[in-house]
């Protein structure tokens, strides 16, 4: 028995390599802000993978490492929210809709909370505890904190993104 009917592939493939291609674009515009931010977050304290100088270059290599598995799996996850089950299948665009607007949301929040980062540390009040930061410096605790953020907010919005497309859909047989 598949799992995924033949005429299905093509909404498939659409769902899992489009949603995984906006992670991996989210990615690298990600890091490409972190590493303007502090080239240091990635040349000191990230493992020396990369043979390379250029720092537009690392940060499309941990970009790129970092979210195209994470958006695979995404993207399985946003197909069987949309296309799976009784209810009315959602189409591709609406999908892509929502990834971006929670990617949008996720970087919005992470930034934010990043660049506020260095007042949070003048009275204590980080949202993570001091031993996650490598060191105190201010462009140090704008890219570790948004990195945090945006690593454990991915999840929850991602959950909440996926309830969306599946309760968006009708039920089918119901007008």
């Amino acid at each position: 028995m598949r799992l995924i009917l033949k005429a299905e592939y093509p909404a498939f493939f659409k769902i899992v390599l489009g949603t995984a291609a906006m992670v991996v674009a989210y990615g690298i515009l990600h890091d490409q802000y972190l590493i303007r931010v502090s080239a240091r977050h990635f040349t000191e304290f990230h493992p020396a993978i990369f043979d390379t100088e250029n720092i537009t270059l690392l940060a499309l290599g941990f970009a790129v490492m970092a979210t195209f598995g994470p958006g695979l799996v995404l993207g399985y996850l946003m197909y069987a929210a949309a296309r799976l089950g009784q209810r009315v299948r959602a189409e591709p665009g609406g999908v892509f809709l929502t990834v971006l607007v929670l990617l949008l949301l996720l970087e919005l929040i992470a930034v934010s909370t990043g660049q506020l980062a260095p007042l949070l540390n003048e009275h204590d009040l980080l949202p993570f505890p001091p031993e996650l930061y490598p060191d105190s410096t201010p462009e140090i605790l704008i890219t570790q904190t948004t990195q945090l953020v945006a690593y454990l907010l991915a999840p929850v919005l991602s959950g909440l993104g996926l309830a969306w497309v599946y309760f968006r859909r009708a039920k089918a047989g119901v007008n």
